[in-house]
């Protein structure tokens, strides 16, 4: 494994670092089969709600999740590379059917382009993703631009609709946002890896052709939940409603007492701030 401050270093410096092996092959089998078989059971209006991404299915539907959600190596890297408490605020099983699905569009993640920590370089929020099979190019491996995440690197991309906004959901094939670009790096994974990614990096994938449907795990966690400011905290422990997160509906008591120890959780006086999803003039 790389050290931790090569990868510290990766993250803060290109937006992502990857760590081979860090889920079993037992979990990730056991995990594949429960997301292919959660996808698969999605009605018909539901599998065209997200063309591009695939099915979205949230985390917190599915107690059967827990393990990959509280997975020690993972927290163990994290905590290696400087972040002490790192909190789970969201996540989702994103999966791409086989066979001719379009490629996932151009984007980044950052929420909160108003507030001046997204013009830092320290990460504010970043994914974990497991992919549960091999990744190719053919099957719809993960592309990034890398260094876009930093407030000296605006990016041409960067003046594409915002992610996940009904303006993007409508894009055809031959949109922009759906287009190799020359500055993209592919990051193949082996199943059981770890891509580690800063929010606001630029990152799409590949399109699936492959015979075998791809399916990733995607978590957000904030690395540094405790030491952000007060309204930060607000909105990354309260849920899109304004709750306090807390325990999702139908998990058991032990479920619950394993996720509360790394969910990110507020429950003060700040109401939750606007998402801003567009990087204003200070990202140059």
């Amino acid at each position: 494994m790389a050290t931790a401050t090569r990868l510290r270093d990766a993250l803060i410096g290109d937006g992502y670092c990857h760590i081979r092996g860090v889920a079993p092959p037992t979990l990730i089998r056991q995990i594949r089969e429960f997301a292919d078989d959660a996808a698969d059971r999605l009605s018909e209006e539901q599998k065209q709600r997200t063309p591009f991404q695939g099915s979205m299915i949230s985390i917190y539907d599915h107690e059967e999740l827990l393990p990959i959600l509280v997975l020690p190596p993972a927290l163990e890297a994290l905590r290696a590379m400087g972040f002490a408490a790192p909190k789970l605020s969201s996540g989702f099983i994103i999966s791409k059917p086989p066979e001719h699905q379009p490629p996932l569009f151009w984007h980044q993640d950052g929420i909160l382009w108003d507030d001046p920590t997204s013009y830092t370089d320290q990460p504010v929020q970043v994914f974990l993703m497991y992919y549960l099979v091999d990744t190719s190019r053919q099957n719809g491996c993960l592309r990034v631009i890398p260094g876009s995440h930093r407030h000296r690197h605006r990016h041409r991309l960067h003046e594409l609709p915002p992610a996940h906004g009904e303006e993007m959901k409508q894009v055809g094939e031959a949109h922009p946002a759906l287009q190799p670009d020359d500055d993209e790096v592919d990051v193949p994974v082996q199943a059981g890896d770890l891509v580690i990614g800063d929010a606001r990096l630029l990152h799409s994938a590949h399109p699936n052709r492959s015979t075998q449907r791809r399916t990733v795990i995607t978590l957000w966690f904030v690395p540094q939940f405790d030491e952000l400011p007060e309204h930060l905290q607000a909105f990354y422990g309260k849920d899109a409603d304004g709750e306090p997160r807390g325990r999702p509906p139908g998990w058991s008591d032990a479920g619950w007492a394993a996720l509360r120890q790394v969910l990110a959780h507020y429950d003060g006086p700040l109401t939750r701030p606007e998402e801003i999803r567009t990087p204003d003039a200070r990202l140059r």
